[in-house]
């Protein structure tokens, strides 16, 4: 009887939550099992959850929305595993894209992983079932839903436990049309500082959302900070740095570091807020003309070398020519041997996992 009793115990604490309500209200932060889901200032409400697979294979998605004045201002679309999982997920696909706003991967190893990314979404194209089901909640109530979204989002994982969470908000004006021709396509918004001013606070407040994930699926936002909304008229930059001076003199207060490492990180992030960095030249230019100028580099090489030898002109200039032909297929032929045969990387037990979004990513 004694071992039953302890059985059914058990049993108890590591069952799955039960699914939450529709109109449920929630601030700061929603659990999902062990893992947390920051969320942006303000009340959220639950628009709709559901529940996919069994045992460690399950997926939990829950809608979160935001409304003001009958209108959608923001959604959160969040998955998690509730069921601890022995392998690791993968690392999403949108974090490996050149064609958004943002993609990044921060680390990436058989333990853990966070990697970052942001983009357009616009209505249509495979909507996630749980959406599908959120607007509907939401258009039952006379809940207005923009048709066009920028969205943030993370996928961060511990060997047990993942994360992914993407934040839509509406652009600060307002945009129609697929995603190809849609004026907020990512490669439209070059030629419009306004919008690539937006796309900058956008990308300002991922920076800031970033920890809260990171501890989010740890179980362990505590008392952290939490962004506001990205366009509610707040300079995010001058935000992101108060927040974290103000995180700073929490560390200080704790006895957590001492007055000289105080002293050294304020003046640094002072300084950032004073004299903030230039932007730097975007990575595709910056590695154009870092190619330009080593293969000028080696073509010099080469005709001086071949002439020492050759000490003919025609030579020298076949050579030169006849090394640009081959040389460059025989590195991207190496390259891609050496990528596909794993030597020198750790196998790491990913599984591969990709989730639909509320809308047209693409």
């Amino acid at each position: 009887m004694k071992r039953l009793v302890l059985t059914l115990l058990v049993l108890l604490a590591t069952a799955a939550p039960g699914l939450a309500a529709p109109g449920d209200s929630v601030e700061r932060v929603f659990p999902m099992g062990a893992v947390q889901v920051p969320l942006p200032a303000g009340g959220w409400v639950v628009a709709a959850e559901t529940r996919e697979g069994e045992g460690p294979s399950t997926i939990q998605s829950i809608v979160l929305a935001q409304i003001k004045d009958q209108r959608v201002a923001g959604v959160i679309l969040a998955r998690a595993n509730p069921v601890p999982s022995t392998a690791i997920f993968g690392t999403s696909a949108e974090c490996e894209r050149s064609d958004i706003y943002l993609a990044y991967t921060a680390y990436d190893t058989p333990q853990d992983g966070l990697c970052g990314f942001a983009n357009l979404v616009v209505a249509g194209g495979t909507e996630a079932p749980v959406w599908i089901a959120a607007r509907d909640w939401l258009r039952g109530r006379g809940v207005t839903i923009p048709e066009t979204w920028l969205m943030a989002g993370f996928r961060a994982r511990v060997r047990p436990r993942m994360l992914d969470v993407r934040y839509h908000f509406p652009p600060p004006s307002d945009a129609a049309g697929p995603w190809a021709t849609n004026p907020w396509n990512p490669a439209r918004i070059a030629d419009d500082p306004a919008r690539s001013a937006a796309i900058v606070q956008l990308g300002l407040w991922a920076a800031w959302m970033r920890d809260p994930v990171e501890r989010g699926v740890r179980g362990r936002i505590e008392d952290v900070e939490l962004p506001p909304m990205p366009f509610a008229g707040v300079e995010m930059a001058h935000a992101l740095i108060t927040a974290r001076l103000r995180a700073l003199d929490r560390l200080r207060d704790s006895g957590a570091i001492g007055p000289e490492e105080y002293a050294q990180q304020r003046l640094a992030l002072e300084r950032v807020e004073a004299e903030p960095d230039q932007s730097e030249m975007p990575l595709w230019l910056r590695t154009v003309w870092k190619t330009v100028t080593y293969r000028v580099a080696s073509i010099a090489d080469s005709l001086a070398v071949s002439y020492i030898l050759l000490g003919s002109v025609y030579q020298t200039l076949g050579f030169a020519v006849i090394g640009e032909l081959i040389r460059p297929p025989a590195v991207y032929i190496h390259e891609i041997a050496w990528a596909r045969s794993g030597i020198g990387r750790a196998a790491a037990p990913a599984r591969p996992r990709e989730f639909p979004d509320i809308g047209e990513t693409r």
